[in-house]
């Protein structure tokens, strides 16, 4: 029997699995199916919105949740990846799961996973087994609706035994292309595989044309409507600033104004949008959801790791966890608009699998200094370990990086470095992962921590 939190987050951890398998192979998913049906089915005990795409899933996800949630909705939230805690991964009302319950709800689930592992081709994977132990503790909780968000892809994601209310398509765009397939129109077919026969309708954000056929085409097939941004429903920019976006929405009949998001840059905005259609189709099947509903939770969103801006030891230093090329232009984007003449100090750290040369090519507008260095996240293991400090630097310079490219092979060392070397008129950016961005807040943390506890001369 397991006793404490430190026992029940390694039992999770040994889960984790080296992405060696296709996920064409339908092997895992089935995994993931039976798993879901030995805990009882539990994600079809209460109605789901299901979210998936390259970027902004996990920002449209909590925009959702937290909307639903001030409407007075006990609302589950599952994210995926976490930033600093694995019970973040299963939230009611935009809180993490307790350790007492996690605890409690491991020692249900183990006997379970593990007599199941015994019998499976392809055992259960840390991201499929937290996905089912979200569904169980959102059951156990009695929650009105859950929001989840895929963990990769869509069709074989873990998330897919979901029959949802509504599908939401962020971004498609170029990310996991070993396991996706390299052509946009086969990533795009993994995401489509979210939509299923039934649902009230799915909310598409706006989209390369040729993902945008094959949404078009799987909607089509299953006669459910489809609402897509800038055709459908649109918004407009008003303000952009370092505490949020100003903007408001439009539909054909429909308008609401004035409308500030605290999560910063311009992509927040069109995540926002996403959420508030979502939400106005559920307004049309019964959920009683006001306008003010809306304002007040996109105002209060707080959502770590999202071009948040912090100070210390008198630097601005962004964080970030931007790790694909659509993830990258909008953070550059945001960068030249809030801060147009400033040229930034980037610590950067990613998985392994990332293309770092176009990564080079997007930073290029805005970083002048590049510190190469390397996370250190436990649960990451093949092609999503960390890479090298080295490598990184290699990459770079053979992508032609324009700035200065350092070494620092320890992410503490590194960031020490930015805090106590660097010229306080410089800003810092911090991104490449959120394993990057996690580790990094920890350090700064401790940082502040011991220099406020020195005694001063």
């Amino acid at each position: 029997m397991i006793k404490t939190y430190k026992q029940a987050k390694d039992y999770s951890y040994s889960l984790m699995q080296p992405a060696s398998v296709s996920i064409k192979e339908m092997d895992k998913f089935i995994s993931a199916k039976k798993y879901a049906e030995v805990l009882g089915n539990p994600q079809f005990k209460y109605p789901t919105i299901h979210i998936a795409g390259t970027s902004g899933k996990g920002s449209t996800s909590y925009f959702i949740s937290k909307i639903l949630n001030m409407a007075g909705y006990k609302t589950g939230l599952h994210l995926s990846p976490h930033l600093h805690s694995i019970r973040e991964r299963a939230q009611v009302n935009n809180k993490k799961i307790s350790k007492y319950i996690f605890v409690k709800l491991i020692n249900e689930v183990k006997p379970l996973v593990d007599k199941l592992n015994r019998q499976l081709k392809y055992k259960i994977t840390f991201i499929q087994f937290m996905q089912g132990f979200a569904f169980f503790y959102f059951a156990k909780k009695k929650v009105d609706i859950a929001v989840v968000e895929t963990g990769l892809g869509g069709t074989y994601d873990g998330t897919n035994v979901l029959k949802p209310l509504i599908s939401v398509i962020t971004p498609i765009d170029y990310d996991h292309t070993h396991i996706l397939g390299k052509k946009l129109e086969q990533i795009a077919q993994h995401k489509a595989g979210i939509i299923k026969k039934g649902q009230l309708a799915v909310i598409s954000a706006k989209q390369r044309k040729s993902a945008q056929k094959i949404l078009r085409k799987r909607v089509k097939s299953l006669k459910i409507p489809i609402y897509e941004e800038e055709k459908d429903f649109y918004i407009k920019i008003k303000r952009l600033t370092t505490r949020g976006v100003l903007f408001d929405y439009f539909e054909k009949d429909k308008k609401i104004t004035n409308i500030f998001s605290s999560l910063v840059g311009p992509h927040q905005a069109h995540n926002a949008a996403l959420a508030i259609k979502t939400i106005l189709e559920l307004k049309k099947n019964k959920y009683k959801i006001r306008n003010s509903h809306i304002k007040k939770a996109l105002s209060d969103s707080i959502y770590y790791g999202r071009f948040e801006i912090t100070k210390t030891n008198n630097k601005i230093i962004i964080l970030d966890g931007a790790h694909n090329q659509h993830k990258f232009t909008a953070l550059v984007e945001t960068l030249m608009k809030i801060y147009p003449k400033e040229k930034f100090i980037c610590i950067f750290s990613c998985k392994k699998n990332k293309e770092i040369e176009k990564v080079a090519k997007i930073l290029n507008k805005k970083v002048k200094l590049l510190i190469a260095t390397q996370f250190s996240h436990p649960t990451n293991i093949g092609p999503h370990s960390p890479l090298e400090a080295s490598t990184i630097a290699k990459k770079l310079k053979k992508a032609k990086f324009k700035g200065s490219i350092f070494e620092i092979p320890s992410i503490k060392k590194a960031v020490l470095y930015v805090l106590t070397e660097v010229n306080k008129k410089n800003k810092i950016l911090i991104t490449g992962s959120f394993h990057t961005v996690s580790e990094v807040q920890n350090i700064l943390r401790k940082y502040i921590k011991n220099n406020k506890t020195k005694p001063k001369n």
